[in-house]
C-alpha cells in the first residue's frame, strides 16, 4: 500500500513498497507529484489516490498499466508475470500465439479493444495459410482468441478494463473432428510393419499401442520406470519448447502406474544401452 505525504497544497510525496531485501527490510521507492491546476480542490484527493495506484503498479510490474496501455505492452508484461507459473511448453505456446496477433491488435489501447475489433482479428487470422496451403482451422483461430482472452481477463481482474471483450465475440460454429481410434487389425498391421525396424522404435510403438501413454510421457521413460514384469511408472513428460528439449511433470501433475497383461516389459529389459541412446 502506498504512503502519501502532503508537502504543499498541490504537491505530494508518494512512497511505495517494492518487496523486501535479504535482511527483511522493505525496499521503498518514492516519487513526488504535482497536482495540475486544472484539477479542482475537491478532486485533489481522488487525483492523488489514482496517481498512488498508478505509481505502485509501475514500480511493482515495471509498466504504467492503464486503459490506454497498448495490448502488446500489457501482454508482454503479463507474460513476464506468468512465466514462473507456466510450464515451458505452455509459456512458449502463449508467446507464439501472441506474436501472431500483435500485428493485428498489438498497437491498440486496451480501452479500445471492442468485441468487433476482435471479430475482425479472427477474420484476418482465418486467412492465414495452414498446412498444405489451406487456411488454418477454426480450432486454431479459437486458440489465438483464447490467448488474447487470457491477457484481457488479467486486465479486467486488475480493474484496468471494465469487462473482457473476448467473452462477447461471436464464434463460428464448426464440427469437431472425430478422433480415429485404431482398430485391432490396424494395430496388428502396424506391428507387422515395424517388426524389422530398430528395437528402439519397436519398443516405442508397442508401448504406445498397449499403454495409451502420451508422446511426451513415452519419450521421458527411463530404466527405473520399469517397476515390474508388466508395470511402468510414469513420472515425467518431455517436450520441445523454443527449440529446447524440456522435461516436466505429467499433464495431470500426478504419477501413474500402467499395468497391462499385454505389455511384455521383458522386451524392454533386453534393450542394450547402445540401442536406446
Amino acid at each position: 500500500m502506498a504512503y502519501i505525504k502532503k508537502k504543499s497544497e498541490r504537491k505530494y510525496k508518494i512512497t511505495v513498497c517494492n518487496g523486501y531485501k535479504s535482511n527483511g527490510q522493505k525496499r521503498m521507492k518514492a516519487q513526488t507529484i504535482t497536482v495540475p491546476s486544472s484539477v479542482p480542490k475537491r478532486g485533489i484527493q481522488q487525483y492523488v489516490m489514482a496517481e498512488a495506484e498508478r505509481i505502485e503498479k509501475k514500480f511493482k510490474y515495471g509498466v504504467e498499466e492503464s486503459d490506454q496501455t497498448h495490448f502488446e505492452q500489457y501482454a508482454e508484461n503479463w507474460l513476464k508475470r506468468q512465466e514462473p507459473f507456466f510450464k515451458a511448453t505452455t509459456y512458449a505456446g502463449y508467446k507464439r500465439n501472441l506474436d501472431i496477433v500483435y500485428p493485428l491488435i498489438g498497437g491498440i489501447p486496451l480501452a479500445k479493444l471492442l468485441p468487433m475489433t476482435l471479430e475482425e482479428m479472427c477474420e484476418e487470422l482465418r486467412k492465414r495459410p495452414g498446412r498444405g496451403g489451406n487456411c488454418i482451422k477454426e480450432t486454431t483461430v479459437q486458440k489465438y482468441l483464447e490467448t488474447v482472452s487470457s491477457v484481457l481477463e488479467d486486465a479486467k481482474k486488475n480493474d484496468i478494463i471494465p469487462f473482457n471483450p473476448a467473452h462477447r465475440v461471436r464464434k463460428k460454429h464448426f464440427e469437431k473432428e472425430v478422433q480415429h481410434i485404431p482398430q485391432k487389425y490396424e494395430m496388428s498391421k502396424l506391428m507387422r510393419t515395424i517388426q524389422n525396424e530398430p528395437i528402439l522404435y519397436r519398443a516405442y510403438y508397442t508401448l504406445a499401442i498397449t499403454t495409451g501413454l502420451r508422446r511426451g510421457e513415452l519419450c521421458a521413460l527411463q530404466w527405473r520406470d520399469i517397476t515390474g514384469a508388466c508395470e511402468l511408472t510414469v513420472r515425467r513428460s518431455r517436450s520441445c519448447a523454443s527449440g529446447q528439449i524440456v522435461e516436466s511433470d505429467t499433464k495431470s501433475h500426478r504419477r501413474a502406474v500402467c499395468q497391462d497383461d499385454f505389455v511384455n516389459i521383458n522386451i524392454a529389459l533386453r534393450f542394450s544401452s547402445t540401442e536406446i541412446s
